[in-house]
């Protein structure tokens, strides 16, 4: 890619009517004002704005011949009766400018402005809203490719969450005092004291925080400021190499914001503080939380649904266009461009080809869920990723359900996707759980446990599917929560339960008539927490199902028996398909994803694993397949296999192809059929 310097960045920003650059002279209709240099008559007498925390400007240098800018982050907010102008200056009077030498800007926009402005001096920003033709498709469809860089490039990126208000200076104070107290490590997502004896307690994630109603109301309503939740944002954010968090006339360094809200998410609020508005904050600490996080390089398209869940933007296309510079290079690279001329259907069908033909894969089928939408006019096998998504985590496991086999499936029309697979297995009966993401009792979360247990005489039986061995009773508590337990992470993963320990709590649940749940034994209810909190946020619009061989799992809300379990070739979760006719022709609609205990790591393929191999989630630099970093865990040798082909091999099914990057696994139709795997070519709509 042709490398983008600043004066390219300002030569193509400079498309506005009557614009000689972005560096114009604007006036407003009362008073006259320089854009970006923002300089409005005062509003206050303070000489100079009050700074909290690291990251203080001093007044900026005489403009440059190449101008060091910021770039703005913000919300837009609705455009309203009343119209505020920016007037681009041009020759003669300001009062004389030219209706078309004008550009409408919201209310939002216009504090902002007024917030931002130097007293004393020039100060220089990027605004979208003023360096892009919001009316011209074209314009922004070559624009919005290079928003990555005017970020990335900008000396600091400025956040705006607005004027002050509900205690924001308060609650921006907390958060930056929090932030001199710990330092984070977000890859093993801990932390520890930047102080050894005032950042202790705080680095303990066992303290609670000491905060009551007022500090975590302040909190709380910071968080709800709509720049949380808007799309763009991620990438603004991301992108920036420096920045500032400002609200009213307080700021702090994103650096600090981070900690801070790091820091309060891994801690507990204590006892009765959250009262009336506990759902809320939790809903909005998630949201601000997966803001915070840095991604890494590790975004995929599969991911999106998952990542923008609590997301809003007016175009559903932005879904897709606003999330590209946050992907991963190989999905980078396969050529997906903002291009407004397009219809949102035909965006999201070309985002299908593209990962069908450069990626090989067709586990963007885990992002479906159609059957909940029956407005949707998409098919079944395209996501919807401008669609509210119901679930909370996703179904995967620690390696592969097709075994990290290549997809054989092409589209044949904007109707029909044909896929190779192989059908498992048919839904006997579902549970479907009724507790909402952030409303829910504990009450009505032992109560969907104890509906769903088998029979007590069934516990200690063998189970149908996975290692030889294992009991009834272990299936069902490692698919309650799709197996996230702490020793399928290495090094262990300290905030999921152990298995041991939730076994024994599962047959308490079922067994107990009483209320046991408020017991004082300390290790007991250490585990009941971690256990029922990964039950929950694994069960939210899921449902909890069985099959007629015998396999447990759980899938989405609307699987119904007569569903057929599947595994697809280059799907890495089994998928639910519900059988339909068109055209006198069996076809199949997508249900959704699923976790079927002992079809998560290629059972389906290559039968079951040795029962000292265990799939794992690893945290070393290399041997990631696919982007992802999942392996075998030999656990009498202590060795991770990362090298799928091999796996295949050691099982007699020999790849036609394989490299590692970008991810590509080959086998023939044939060499699968000689394997004895009855594999078919599905048609869904």
């Amino acid at each position: 890619m042709k490398k983008i310097s600043v004066q390219n960045i300002i030569n193509s920003s400079a498309r506005l009517v009557g614009v000689p650059n972005p560096w114009a002279v604007l006036y407003n209709e009362k008073k006259p004002k320089l854009w970006p240099e923002l300089q409005h008559t005062p509003t206050h007498n303070s000489g100079s704005e009050h700074v909290n925390g690291p990251g203080v400007e001093a007044k900026p240098p005489i403009k440059p011949a190449l101008p060091r800018y910021e770039a703005l982050s913000y919300v837009w907010g609705a455009r309203e009766k009343k119209k505020r102008y920016v007037y681009i200056k041009g020759s003669g009077h300001w009062r004389s400018v030219k209706v078309s030498q004008r550009i409408s800007i919201t209310h939002n926009l216009d504090i902002a402005i007024r917030h931002l402005r130097y007293l004393d001096g020039p100060r220089y920003m990027w605004i979208d809203a003023l360096c892009i033709n919001q009316k011209d498709d074209n314009e922004k469809s070559h624009q919005i490719p290079i928003m990555w860089q005017i970020y990335k490039l900008a000396k600091c990126v400025v956040v705006w969450l607005g004027p002050e208000g509900n205690d924001s200076n308060y609650a921006l104070t907390m958060l930056d005092s929090i932030a001199r107290k710990v330092i984070v490590d977000w890859p093993t997502q801990t932390m520890r004291p930047l102080d050894p004896v005032s950042g202790r307690e705080w680095a303990d994630a066992g303290q609670p925080l000491p905060f009551g109603e007022w500090e975590m109301l302040s909190l709380c309503c910071l968080y709800q400021r709509p720049w949380f939740e808007r799309t763009w944002v991620r990438q603004e954010i991301h992108a920036a190499t420096r920045a500032i968090v400002k609200c009213g006339s307080q700021k702090i360094s994103w650096d600090a914001f981070q900690a801070g809200v790091f820091c309060i998410s891994r801690k507990q609020v204590g006892a009765g503080v959250l009262g009336d508005f506990a759902a809320d904050w939790n809903r909005l600490q998630t949201q601000a939380f997966g803001l915070c996080q840095p991604l890494d390089g590790l975004l995929r398209f599969e991911h999106l649904h998952i990542y923008l869940r609590h997301t809003k933007c007016a175009d559903p296309r932005d879904m897709i266009y606003a999330a590209l510079s946050l992907l991963n290079p190989t999905d980078r690279s396969m050529g997906v461009q903002p291009d407004y001329s397009r219809t949102t259907k035909n965006v999201y069908l070309d985002v299908v080809q593209r990962l069908l033909d450069g990626r090989h894969t067709t586990s963007f089928l885990a992002s479906c869920e159609h059957v909940s939408m029956p407005t949707s006019k998409l098919p079944s096998w395209v996501p919807d990723w401008s669609a509210p998504l119901k679930t909370l985590a996703t179904t995967s496991g620690c390696w592969s359900a097709c075994a990290w086999i290549s997809a054989q499936a092409k589209i044949l029309d904007e109707r029909v996707l044909r896929c190779s697979g192989i059908r498992v297995d048919v839904v006997r009966g579902a549970q479907s759980s009724t507790f909402g993401e952030h409303s829910f009792t504990l009450g009505e979360l032992l109560d969907f446990i104890k509906e769903v247990q088998p029979a007590q005489k069934t516990w200690g039986d063998e189970y149908h599917g996975g290692h030889m061995g294992v009991s009834v009773m272990e299936a069902y508590c490692r698919a309650l929560i799709s197996n996230r337990f702490a020793d399928t992470n290495l090094p262990l993963y300290e905030d999921w339960p152990s298995f041991l320990p939730s076994e024994l709590l599962l047959k308490l649940i079922w067994t107990s008539e009483g209320d046991w749940s408020a017991s004082t034994d300390l290790s007991l209810q250490l585990t009941l927490d971690k256990y029922l909190s990964r039950c929950h946020s694994n069960l939210v619009g899921r449902c909890f199902f069985t099959t007629a061989t015998g396999y447990v799992g759980v899938g989405p809300s609307e699987a119904q028996p007569g569903d057929v379990v599947c595994v697809l070739l280059g799907c890495y979760s089994p998928l639910l398909l519900r059988p339909c006719y068109d055209e006198s022709a069996r076809k199949w609609k997508v249900v959704g994803p699923c976790y079927v205990q002992g079809l998560m790591a290629g059972e389906a393929i290559h039968k079951n694993l040795p029962s000292h191999i265990k799939p794992v989630v690893h945290s070393k630099d290399e041997g990631f397949i696919d982007g992802y970093n999942w392996a075998l865990h030999d656990t009498r040798t202590g060795r991770l296999q990362t090298d799928p082909a091999k796996v295949l091999g050691d099982f007699g099914i020999q790849p036609s192809k394989y490299q590692r990057s970008p991810h590509v696994l080959q086998v023939s139709t044939e060499a699968l059929r000689m394997a004895g795997l009855d594999l078919e070519d599905l048609d869904l709509i």
